[in-house]
């Protein structure tokens, strides 16, 4: 669904740049910073010209998680759609 592109380094990361093939996309680029093999930042550049940068810090890669942390119970009146 993205046309990827290397985006060089900047700020001592190396960027990949993700464009959507569609255009009716909200998004006209994104653009991710990597440190390594650590996602470090992402950088959003919507349609109406707005940029948001995301900054990640403290990435654990596959840490132990107790099944019983994903436990959702959906609001009182909600629409609960299954397959």
């Amino acid at each position: 669904h993205f046309t990827l592109k290397d985006a060089g380094s900047s700020n001592g990361l190396e960027w990949l740049e993700a464009r959507p093939r569609s255009k009716e996309s909200t998004f006209e680029t994104v653009r991710m910073g990597f440190a390594g093999n650590t996602l470090a930042a992402m950088e959003l550049k919507d349609s109406f010209g707005q940029t948001t940068l995301l900054k990640f810090s403290g990435m654990v890669k596959n840490p132990a998680v107790n099944a019983g942390e994903f436990k959702f119970t959906p609001p009182r009146n909600a629409d609960v759609i299954t397959e």
